[in-house]
């Protein structure tokens, strides 16, 4: 019995060259492709944040085709990121468009520029209705599909915000429930969703906190546009203020903490630090936030309001990275200030982080190796030679 078993098993996968040719034939002249063949997500090119943590987990940022949502409280820092991401993604593709539909009319052009976007290379749709929103955005993209020279061109989108867009005219919005206006969003989503991947579009859509009464006294907390609009998201962060710093009487910094609530790409993950410098037009500090997520995380010892890097040191003991960490002890803004101005620091947590995030989520590293090798090989290149 259990020969024929091997032998059938053999016969079975003995001509690939012919299932394949055999599978060739089924997808001519259709739209279907080799599922084999197709990342969609993991392969996408990727766009940089201002969130290291981030840039990690997904292997170097955010993937094109990618709908993404940042939700909750005011002053958290939401919408921050993402234009702070769309600045970072216009140094990354030069020929890139931003798009950003206004639905607040808050995107003050002077406000956005200290985020870093550059103006003159983006489009905004001010006002914006949820169905001149979605029917703009789609003829945008219609227009790029019919210019050979702009096919290739790599969109950064940015609704702001979903939740709270108005129908086409106030007749129509009066009469508009909620489930209504969910309802809408899903329609267009469904028409939308198949040009975002083939059009290497980022859709970045920020959204309000619903409360509702959970009982006992109890408020809960969710992101508006309904559950269809969740089903449709690709990645969600919840980002909520914890505090604020002062400088006297004035507000300097102030720190958020972001959950990865959704992914269909990564793990979820929690408590990772945002620190906003009011001082500067309210900027992402990133340097700072990675340094607050390394002590987090107990890569960077602290004792009685010193810092020390034993944990990494022991955890590296005989590896070419000891050679480059000291041994002494800094207080917590010479933290900051050393991860600042040394870039080797700076590049070696990166390794660290993403070999600590791959080691417990090994599904995942292969993803996260995408980023941390080739900054691992300028520290062991032994390793990668013999390899």
């Amino acid at each position: 019995m259990a020969k024929n078993k091997k032998k059938k098993s053999d016969e079975s996968t003995s001509k690939p060259d012919e299932v394949r040719s055999s599978i060739d034939e089924l997808m001519d002249n259709t739209d279907f492709r080799q599922s084999s063949d197709t990342s969609i997500l993991t392969g996408a090119q990727k766009t940089p944040t201002p969130i290291e943590v981030l840039n990690i987990l997904l292997g170097g940022g955010l993937p094109l085709g990618m709908v993404a949502q940042s939700w909750g409280p005011p002053g958290g820092g939401k919408s921050t990121w993402l234009y702070q991401s769309m600045a970072l993604f216009q140094e990354r593709f030069p020929d890139g468009l931003g798009i950003i539909i206004d639905v607040e009319s808050s995107a003050d052009a002077e406000r956005i520029g200290y985020l870093g976007v550059q103006l003159d290379r983006v489009l905004r749709l001010p006002s914006a209705s949820i169905k001149s929103g979605f029917t703009n955005l789609i003829q945008v993209i219609k227009n790029k599909e019919n210019n050979d020279s702009l096919k290739e061109m790599p969109v950064f989108v940015i609704w702001d915000t979903i939740s709270k867009a108005k129908a086409e005219d106030e007749s129509v919005q009066s009469r508009m429930s909620a489930m209504d206006r969910a309802r809408i969003i899903k329609n267009y989503m469904a028409e939308l969703l198949p040009l975002i991947e083939k059009h290497h579009m980022f859709l970045g859509l920020l959204n309000q906190v619903i409360y509702y009464d959970k009982g006992y006294g109890y408020q809960g907390e969710k992101a508006g546009g309904g559950i269809s609009l969740k089903h449709d998201l690709h990645f969600s962060t919840y980002i909520k203020s914890e505090k604020s710093e002062y400088e006297g009487p004035f507000i300097k910094t102030v720190v958020s903490n972001m959950d990865v609530d959704k992914s269909k790409i990564s793990p979820i993950m929690h408590n990772i630090p945002i620190v906003l410098d009011v001082s500067q037009g309210g900027r992402i500090d990133t340097v700072r936030s990675f340094v607050d997520y390394c002590c987090n995380i107990e890569l960077i010892e602290q004792s009685k309001g010193w810092y020390n890097f034993a944990p990494v040191l022991k955890r590296y003991e005989g590896t070419p990275y000891c050679g480059y960490l000291s041994n002494k002890s800094y207080r917590y803004h010479d933290l900051v200030e050393a991860f600042r101005e040394n870039t080797e620091l700076y590049e070696m947590f990166v390794v660290f982080i993403g070999n600590l995030i791959g080691s417990i989520y090994y599904l995942q590293k292969g993803i996260i190796d995408e980023y941390i090798v080739p900054i691992d090989k300028k520290y062991n290149p032994d390793i990668y030679e013999k390899e």
